[in-house]
C-alpha cells in the first residue's frame, strides 16, 4: 500500500474526524480539504491550523459565517452536498469519508469516480449503496478501506451497549463477518481485504 502524504476529510469536527486529525499530525499527513456539518467555529480552526487548499460547511445557511471566518485566507469554501462530492473529487492519496448517515453516499461515488481511494467510517453508505459503491470500486481497480476510532478504556467502559455493538460489527468487517459466513473471496474481489486504520488514542 503507497504512502499516504495528504488526504481529504468528511466530518472533520466529529469524533473519527478529529482523530483522524491527530494522526495527520503524528504523521505529517496533510488534510488538504476539511468539511464539516455545522461547526464553523473549529472548521476555521482546523482549516487555519493546516492551511487546507478547501473547505466545505454542509449546513448551506452557514456558508457566509464561514466565508467571513475565512475571508482573509486563500481557502476556498464550499457548501452543501455539491461542495462535499467537489472536495470529494480532488487529487488526493484517500478521501476519509467519516459524515453521518446518507449523506455520505454521494461524496463516496465521487471519489471513487475521480480516481481517489477511500477510508469509509460512514456505515450508512454502504447500507444504503454497497451495491453501487462496490460496483465503482470494482470498475476503478480502488480499495475501500473500513476504519473506525477505539476509546480509551475508561470511555468505553461508559459507552452504552448498543453503541459498543454497533461500533464492534463495523470494527471487525469484512474479515471476520466475511470469513464465516464464505463471503472473504467476494469482499476481496472489489478490494476490500481488512480493517486497515484504526485510530487508538
Amino acid at each position: 500500500m503507497s504512502i499516504i502524504k495528504n488526504i481529504a476529510l468528511l466530518g472533520s469536527t466529529g469524533s473519527i474526524g478529529t482523530q483522524t486529525l491527530d494522526v495527520c499530525r503524528m504523521h505529517g499527513i496533510r488534510p488538504i480539504a476539511l468539511c464539516a456539518a455545522k461547526n464553523t467555529e473549529l472548521l476555521e480552526k482546523q482549516a487555519r491550523e493546516f492551511m487546507s487548499e478547501a473547505v466545505c460547511i454542509y449546513d448551506e445557511n452557514r456558508y457566509s459565517d464561514m466565508k467571513q471566518r475565512l475571508s482573509d485566507t486563500d481557502i476556498k469554501v464550499l457548501c452543501g452536498m455539491d461542495g462535499l462530492c467537489e472536495v470529494s473529487s480532488l487529487k488526493t492519496d484517500a478521501v476519509v469519508n467519516s459524515v453521518v448517515g446518507m449523506v455520505g453516499l454521494r461524496p463516496t461515488l465521487a471519489a471513487l469516480d475521480a480516481g481517489n481511494k477511500v477510508a469509509l467510517a460512514n456505515k450508512e453508505t454502504l447500507v444504503t449503496g454497497g451495491e453501487l459503491v462496490m460496483k465503482k470500486a470494482k470498475e476503478k481497480n480502488l480499495p475501500i478501506l473500513p476504519i473506525n476510532s477505539r476509546k480509551k478504556k475508561k470511555e468505553k467502559e461508559k459507552t452504552p451497549a448498543d453503541t459498543a455493538d454497533r461500533q464492534r460489527a463495523f470494527r471487525y468487517i469484512p474479515v471476520a463477518y466475511g470469513k464465516r459466513r464464505k463471503q472473504y473471496r467476494a469482499y476481496t474481489a472489489y478490494g476490500i481485504g481488512r480493517s486497515v486504520f484504526r485510530i487508538q488514542l
